[in-house]
């Protein structure tokens, strides 16, 4: 699978990403949702940014590896703790760059999960479950499941079953990178998102990551 990424040296040598989407979305009942666009500012080893805007809603969240805050609606600015923070945290340690070379890090172990499938689980508090189906004659990852938490998140996005459909690709420098996913919960599609734009080792400060939004 990392060969057919672009190679598992080529994949290391990304220290940072600056990563925008568009996305249709569906509710749980099927309905269409509001589009959406979400950028990811990310860079090594555990700095993670999120902002995300779907119709008038607004959600962003900043991460360094052991706390931060978030922007929520009708919430403010407020800190990462709790339930939050575990999400969070879950969703930087999975960060694609991460789990396509979960083999070079001690905080992952690698298990066979059945043919053609990687079986990812997490040795510290992250808990991420990953299950990568991989086309055997092309060598990508064809979907990806993440299991729920085994720990006291009960929110109804961490319960669900998720499943991530890899419908095309693109070259970025000498690597391939998602261009189009399927996201579904509990087999119910939840969104399809198109990369509009990405950048591998942009020029980017830990300052532009964690500066908060004006009051």
């Amino acid at each position: 699978m990392q060969a057919a990424l672009g190679g598992a040296d080529q994949l290391a040598a990304i220290r940072a990403v600056d990563w925008t989407v568009s996305a249709q979305t569906w509710d749980a009942s099927g309905s269409r949702g509001p589009d959406g666009i979400r950028r990811i500012r990310w860079m090594r080893p555990n700095l993670f940014r999120k902002d995300q805007h779907a119709g008038s809603v607004t959600v962003m969240e900043f991460f360094d590896g052991n706390g931060g805050w978030e922007v929520v609606p009708d919430g403010g600015l407020l800190e990462l703790k709790g339930n939050e923070l575990t999400i969070v945290r879950r969703e930087a340690a999975g960060f694609w760059p991460n789990i396509v070379l979960a083999d070079r890090s001690s905080r992952f172990q690698i298990r066979p999960g059945g043919d053609d499938i990687i079986r990812i689980t997490s040795t510290d508090d992250s808990d991420v479950v990953v299950e990568i189906f991989v086309d055997r004659g092309t060598g990508l990852p064809i979907r990806g499941y993440s299991a729920p938490l085994s720990g006291s998140v009960t929110t109804t996005y961490q319960r669900v079953r998720q499943r991530m459909e890899y419908r095309e690709w693109q070259s970025v420098g000498a690597v391939k990178w998602p261009h189009r996913t399927i996201n579904y919960h509990d087999d119910v599609k939840r969104a399809e998102i198109t990369t509009t734009e990405i950048q591998l080792n942009p020029v980017m400060k830990p300052e532009d990551l964690s500066s908060k939004p004006p009051a």
